[in-house]
């Protein structure tokens, strides 16, 4: 059986506590209480949820107290004007598109053999592209291999 979970917090650990009783009920065995449940799961795992926070700078990394705040405020402002522009665009009166080239590349197949990793790779490129209009707005993807980009 597969349930949509919550997306976070304690809802989602309740649902899941949900599921693992009807699980071990249909084996006709009798489940841990809740609290047993929370208790293993946070000392056992220790998985939380939620969305971490990605593309820190190694600027963001060093500093602390009130140079991080400062710098923290810096990116802010730096990064108001897009915020003002994807307004805009979804106001109707622009167009508002952002292109990522993704930084590392995947190679295909996935081996673990050092000699075949340098012999036989097919390395895969992923470009992503969000695009808001006052219609609709959303990502875009297009993925090629090296030898659709004429890379020998």
């Amino acid at each position: 059986m597969v349930t949509r979970l919550p997306p976070y917090g304690p809802q989602r650990v309740n649902s899941m506590y949900d599921q693992y009783t009807e699980w071990i009920r249909e084996k006709d065995e009798v489940p841990v209480s809740n609290s047993m449940y929370r208790s293993i799961f946070v000392s056992d795992f220790n998985l939380g949820f939620g969305n971490p926070r990605t593309d820190t700078c190694s600027r963001c990394e060093m500093l602390s107290g009130d140079a991080l705040a400062d710098h923290k405020a810096r990116a802010d402002e730096a990064f108001r004007p897009q915020a003002v522009d994807r307004q805009t665009a979804r106001n109707g009166c622009a167009v508002y598109v952002t292109f990522d080239l993704q930084k590392k590349t995947l190679p295909l197949p996935k081996l673990s053999v050092v000699e075949a990793f340098y012999m036989c790779q097919l390395w895969l490129y992923n470009t992503g592209i969000h695009a808001i209009t006052a219609d609709k707005e959303g990502p875009f993807f297009h993925i090629w291999t090296e030898a659709e980009g004429h890379r020998s």
